[in-house]
């Protein structure tokens, strides 16, 4: 999996994978509680743009969502892959060191 796909699934703000993404006007996604806690600290203001910006102009993001899911799903069977792929080598390894030849 590439990680510039993983980068693009993450919140600008906090770099966190996207769990409840959320589009701005702007064409930007945050992560709506990150977005929630920025505009309440930083004031009614884009985080990339600088641009006005409240949470009511935001919209879910249920494509970005749908995106994390399948990154999410495809990450765990690559890691199960691999982790079977590591097994059977410590097995050989094992077998081998018990049945020189």
């Amino acid at each position: 999996l590439k990680r510039s796909r993983a980068q693009e699934l993450r919140c600008v703000i906090d770099g966190k994978l996207l769990g409840a993404p959320v589009l701005s006007p702007y064409g930007h996604v945050f992560e709506e509680d990150t977005l929630k806690q920025w505009l309440t600290t930083c004031g009614s203001v884009c985080p990339i743009t600088g641009k006005p910006l409240r949470e009511e102009d935001c919209r879910a993001d249920v494509t970005t969502q749908q995106k994390v899911l399948d990154w999410v799903k495809a990450a765990r069977a690559s890691y199960k892959i691999k982790k079977e792929e590591r097994r059977r080598l410590r097995q050989a390894e094992m077998a081998e060191q018990e049945d020189p030849v």
